[in-house]
């Protein structure tokens, strides 16, 4: 079995690596995303400077008024947390802190809910609460991925355990699936949606289209948004979206041949062929079975009298299929 202290050195190391996991970004403390509304406190120091919850971003800059950083009012103060409120539930994968102005949190636990009334305390795997071990000095970042992988939640709150430099002071980042506010995908005025392994743009109108609502098919002068160059792969969406609009409420085969029209010209020439191919190979079968062989439908032939022949007393056979007349 390996150590303790092995399996927390194998950890770190993985966490120093670049990991490219989509459910792995910034959430949105440090670029402004997450407003400062959003961040909450119990008990901040109010001298000399104000160490409220807003300061405690990832990276923040002290000020002449501030340190900032959140900073607890007293260090011997319990059951002091800071709060991230992400106004929906989010998918949650780790954490990373700082300190500030010569002061740090030094370990932490993790409680997290999903409506702000029921709260649940991130655990090992052992069913043992997870105690995060935080900064050992005020420049630093630690980082945290859970081990269990991501957590659902609308709020966390940050429990401070022990500290250095004299006090608490914490700058903080969360690591989850944060497509919609951190990289704002969407084309204005597009909603997006966060999803569990994704995002969704939701366009408006709808005459904007595409994975961003990047496409503007409101106007004829703005085919395509200033950001993208049209392609191939964009005329033929463009084409596939006007086919299916102009096809609802028609028959399954209608639509499909309206798309096949419009998307592929050539396509829709080679149907026309094979369905005029086949009506001519249906009215040549048909004319072979009437005539023994293959004909052409000459008037003459087909509307010739054959009881006046017979009549007259001079036919013995008429042989239809030859169309000649044996005289006695």
């Amino acid at each position: 079995m390996y150590s303790s202290a092995a399996v927390k050195q194998l950890k770190e190391v993985l966490n120093s690596i670049d990991v490219v996991d989509e459910c792995r970004r910034p959430m949105g403390l440090q670029s402004g995303a997450v407003k400062d509304e959003q961040l909450s406190a119990r008990c901040i120091a109010t001298s000399p400077l104000y160490g409220r919850a807003s300061h405690g971003r990832l990276d923040n800059a002290p000020s002449e008024t501030s340190p900032g950083a959140w900073v607890a009012c007293s260090p011997n103060r319990t059951a002091l947390f800071l709060q991230v409120d992400f106004l929906k539930v989010r998918n949650v994968s780790g954490l990373m802190t700082q300190g500030q102005d010569g002061m740090y949190t030094a370990s932490y636990q993790l409680l997290y809910s999903m409506d702000g009334l029921r709260w649940s305390l991130y655990q090992n795997e052992d069913a043992t609460t997870k105690i995060f071990d935080g900064n050992t000095d005020d420049v630093g970042t630690v980082t945290h991925y859970f081990d269990s992988g991501p957590i659902s939640a609308r709020y966390l709150r940050i429990l401070p355990l022990t500290y250095g430099g004299g006090n608490f002071a914490l700058r903080l980042e969360v690591i989850g699936c944060a497509w919609c506010d951190a990289d704002r995908p969407c084309v204005s005025p597009g909603v997006c949606e966060d999803l569990a392994d994704d995002y969704e743009c939701h366009c408006t109108p709808d005459c904007r289209q595409g994975k961003k609502c990047q496409y503007d098919y409101c106007s004829t002068d703005t085919m395509y948004s200033s950001e993208y160059q049209p392609s191939s792969t964009v005329t033929t969406e463009i084409m596939t979206t006007v086919a299916k609009s102009c096809a609802s409420g028609l028959q399954p085969w209608e639509r499909a041949l309206i798309v096949i029209f419009t998307i592929c010209p050539l396509a829709a020439l080679a149907v026309v062929l094979t369905f005029l191919t086949q009506r001519y190979l249906r009215l040549k079968y048909q004319m072979t079975t009437a005539y023994g062989r293959p004909v052409s439908p000459q008037p003459s032939i087909i509307s010739y009298d054959v009881s006046k022949v017979i009549n007259s007393g001079n036919l013995r056979s008429y042989d239809v299929s030859r169309s000649s007349v044996n005289h006695a």
